[in-house]
């Protein structure tokens, strides 16, 4: 319960000075909360903390990859695009900034990340070749970097489709982060009127 001279407060918060106190103290709030919410994302993937919500990798994938590859982690680019943005006053945009790009090839960060959390429109994402009649799987080093020489079930497979499951990893870290957004948005409120 608030205790305290309730003139001195009429007084603040007519001058405006409470109010001011308010938005500086909760813009502050709400940057420490974005900051929060991005950590819980990026350490809810590196402790594999959603995997009940994720479909385990497929057998093939799992041969292209070390026996202790975690979900969703490849070189860690996803994770590492990941960007707490205030972009003004009151604003906090928490998410993978629209030009950062895959280390491998061309395609947009924040597509991977989206079609991870989201799939296509709601549904797993299916890969199909647009040109040849198979896709090229790397699943060595030497194909990853398309040396020559390279052997079908060594270093590659074919593939006539890729799906690509949803594995949400950004909303479930928001919800479990938002009894603790709600703590220190309070704190920062608080912390405002004590000044007065």
């Amino acid at each position: 319960m608030l205790q305290g001279d309730w003139a001195i407060f009429r007084k603040m918060f007519l001058q405006g000075k409470l109010v001011d106190a308010i938005k500086k103290n909760v813009d502050i709030g709400m940057k420490n909360a974005a900051l929060l919410i991005a950590k819980n994302i990026r350490t809810g993937v590196q402790t594999q903390k959603y995997k009940k919500l994720w479909k385990d990798l497929s057998p093939i994938t799992l041969a292209a990859k070390s026996p202790k590859t975690k979900l969703l982690i490849n070189q860690g680019s996803m994770l590492k695009s990941v960007q707490t943005i205030f972009p003004k006053f009151g604003v906090a945009l928490i998410g993978i900034p629209t030009g950062t790009k895959a280390p491998t090839g061309n395609i947009p960060m924040w597509k991977i990340g989206s079609v991870h959390e989201n799939g296509d429109n709601g549904s797993p994402l299916v890969i199909r070749p647009k040109k040849a009649k198979r896709l090229f799987i790397p699943i060595s080093k030497a194909a990853q970097n398309r040396q020559s020489g390279l052997k079908y079930g060594e270093d590659f497979i074919l593939a006539k489709k890729v799906t690509i499951p949803i594995r949400p990893w950004i909303q479930p870290a928001y919800a479990d982060s938002q009894n603790d957004v709600d703590t220190i948005l309070e704190k920062s409120i608080k912390n405002a009127i004590n000044q007065f």
